[in-house]
């Protein structure tokens, strides 16, 4: 547990920070302001004012079905207001000994995200599920380029199409958004 105090106009603030197993509720304790009233002379009486909560995203194990599930609200709550060009990708994850395929892209001004193949596909990617976490959570284009040279990346189908997507850059909202659900 840690906790910083502050002194602000006659009063402090009380910052906690919970226990890990504290994190998995949804509304934890993040301020509690109190006011010390007294004077030269006279017993000091704390009170408290007020006590604010904060909502704590819940963590979901990076591709589970409830994480499928929690990204998916993320992605349309953080969807570009200039819609991306058209590209359908489907994704096939390495993860030991199973493969989680999931589609994400973009047609006709619709963002498209969900577990299994999109029909139609411009082109199919495989990667393990380090690599992934990195480009996909973290918004890491870095990570994905290098393992895309070092053979840790298999694109199937229009690369021409990949290519002129380019390095737009990732939505640096929606990451933030991804890194706070994902286990």
């Amino acid at each position: 547990m840690h906790s910083d105090i502050s002194m602000r106009s006659g009063g402090f603030f009380h910052f906690s920070l919970r226990s890990c197993s504290a994190m998995r509720s949804r509304l934890v304790v993040a301020a509690t302001t109190f006011r010390v009233d007294g004077g030269p002379g006279r017993a000091a009486t704390i009170r408290r004012l007020h006590t604010e909560e904060a909502r704590v995203s819940d963590k979901f194990m990076f591709l589970s079905d409830a994480w499928f599930d929690a990204a998916e609200k993320l992605i349309h709550e953080h969807q570009p207001e200039v819609p991306p060009t058209n590209l359908v990708m489907n994704l096939e994850v390495a993860d030991g000994d199973q493969t989680v395929k999931f589609f994400m892209g973009s047609k006709d001004g619709a963002v498209l995200f969900g577990k299994g193949a999109a029909d139609g596909a411009d082109l199919t990617m495989s990667t393990d599920i380090d690599t992934a976490r990195a480009v996909f959570v973290s918004g890491d284009q870095q990570a994905g380029m290098q393992a895309f040279m070092a053979g840790k990346v298999r694109v199937q189908g229009d690369m021409t199409k990949l290519m002129m997507q380019g390095g737009g850059g990732a939505n640096a909202a929606l990451s933030a958004a991804l890194q706070e659900i994902t286990e």
